[in-house]
């Protein structure tokens, strides 16, 4: 069940960045529509290509868990430290980050389906139930969070603490 956790923080970090990314580019940076959808393209773009490379990462150095770790790691101080970003390098940081929110699938969901020989399905089926409730509670806690304060910039910590969070539990189980 830890897994599973680790799962739903670690999609508590993506979902939070695929739902409001376009806008708090619109809001935070000012960026143009269509500079906001070029910035999320790229985001989702590079997303994609890291999912295989982190996985041949996690193959080649036989280390799925440190793997995993250091991309949750790097992915938590990124989104974190998102709002800091000079707007001519928003495209630099976008992309690093649509790296990250994706890159430690590969290797975590890996390690959920080998947790336990013979229930390899039952494992992910566990940890999919579990860590698909991410996709509701961060747009709420977040739409909630800028509804009542109206601080966008506060969006990145809040979502910045799923892959935190992530990576700290992780790293307690053995």
């Amino acid at each position: 069940m830890g897994l599973s956790v680790v799962r739903f923080f670690g999609l508590w970090g993506v979902w939070g960045i695929s739902t409001w990314l376009f806008t708090l580019l619109r809001l935070v940076y000012g960026f143009s529509a269509t500079q906001s959808g070029l910035y999320v393209t790229l985001f989702g773009a590079v997303g994609i290509l890291s999912i295989p490379v982190a996985g041949l990462m996690a193959d080649l150095t036989r280390s799925r868990r440190k793997v995993t770790l250091i991309l949750l790691t790097a992915f938590f101080v990124t989104a974190f430290l998102f709002p800091l970003t000079p707007r001519a390098e928003v495209w630099v940081t976008t992309s690093i980050l649509g790296f990250l929110a994706f890159a430690y699938r590969s290797p975590l969901d890996t390690i959920i389906a080998e947790y336990r020989r013979g229930l390899t399905a039952t494992s992910m089926g566990v940890a999919n139930t579990v860590s698909q409730a991410s996709q509701v509670v961060v747009p709420i806690l977040v739409g909630s969070v800028l509804t009542f304060s109206n601080m966008y910039w506060t969006v990145f910590p809040i979502v910045a603490l799923g892959p935190g969070l992530a990576t700290l539990i992780l790293w307690r189980l053995k």
